[in-house]
């Protein structure tokens, strides 16, 4: 008995190794994570009814699908909830529509207010490690959401990441579109500022010790942005009184918008027309640290200090 029960220890023991030399773990789990990995992907819409069709068929040619696909209706008064369930019906993953109010224009000023009125449900899903964002009329190669999760996945040091933009190079913040959040960033968040919660999510990934990452072999194609227009300056200057940017780096942005684009005196107007009215502040301390003057030192001169310094605000 002694014999037989040695003998079978032997060929177990012989199989066990057959199968250590037959499979790597680590390169299994390399290979196995980003498909294991569950995302929820959302986006805020307002009357893009001719659009939907061609975000879904977008998304659908994605080699890793989202798990859940949240809309976010911000007051659409045309056919894009109508379209989203027509479409939503062959997509091979659950399709939610959460509302807000109707609206009777779009406003890139309260885009943030959209999302409070429905985080509380986003933010409470389970069982989620990242949340991807897109815009309508963004465009991403196939392996886009496989490529940044595999990448995350592999450095949880990092908590947003996203893509380049073509003909932008400029940035060195991930763009709003194809913006991808790690779950603990989403579950922090209380509630967002008025605006698009673009540069919200970065500051508060830096805030909770996370690195974010801009990854260059990944381009999304967009319309260009108006955010260097005249328009875009206008708007900009608007923003920093809305964020309590300090006054000495309003003139100091000024300076700068003037001597490379000479658009410094209309992002002065665009700051002096919000201060004349005195009523769109944002008052988010973490925010206003980011803007403040003491945050743009930091930042400037020891950009390692500057998520210390923003975590004894959130």
């Amino acid at each position: 008995m002694e014999k037989r029960s040695d003998r079978g220890i032997d060929i177990i023991t012989g199989i066990y190794h057959e199968v250590q030399k037959s499979f790597n773990l680590k390169q299994m789990v390399k290979q196995w994570g980003p498909s294991m990995t569950k995302y929820v992907l959302a986006i805020n819409v307002y009357n893009e009814e001719e659009r939907v069709k061609s975000v879904f068929e977008n998304i659908v040619k994605q080699t890793k699908i989202p798990d859940l696909f949240i809309w976010i209706d911000d007051g659409c008064t045309d056919g894009t909830v109508k379209e989203i369930e027509l479409q939503g019906k062959s997509f091979p993953s659950p399709v939610t529509i959460l509302h807000s109010p109707p609206k009777k224009r779009p406003d890139y000023d309260t885009i943030g207010v959209a999302w409070n009125n429905v985080f509380d449900e986003i933010k409470n899903l389970v069982g989620f490690e990242y949340l991807m964002i897109i815009d309508a009329d963004s465009e991403f190669p196939p392996d886009y959401a496989e490529k940044i999760i595999e990448y995350m996945n592999a450095h949880p040091e990092v908590g947003v990441a996203a893509g380049d933009i073509v003909g932008e190079s400029r940035r060195r913040m991930p763009q709003n579109a194809g913006k991808i959040i790690r779950w603990s960033i989403v579950k922090s968040i209380d509630r967002f500022w008025d605006l698009v919660p673009d540069t919200f999510w970065n500051i508060y990934a830096l805030a909770m010790g996370y690195k974010i990452v801009i990854l260059p072999d990944l381009m999304i194609k967009v319309p260009p942005s108006t955010g260097y227009s005249m328009k875009g300056r206008f708007r900009f200057g608007r923003i920093m009184y809305y964020v309590r940017s300090h006054p000495l780096l309003v003139v100091f942005r000024a300076l700068m918008f003037q001597f490379r684009e000479r658009s410094g005196t209309t992002f002065l107007r665009g700051y002096l027309t919000e201060w004349m009215r005195g009523t769109w502040r944002c008052d988010i301390p973490v925010i206003n640290a980011f803007y403040s003057l003491r945050g743009a030192i930091i930042d400037l001169l020891l950009p390692h200090k500057l998520s210390s310094f923003l975590c004894k605000r959130c």
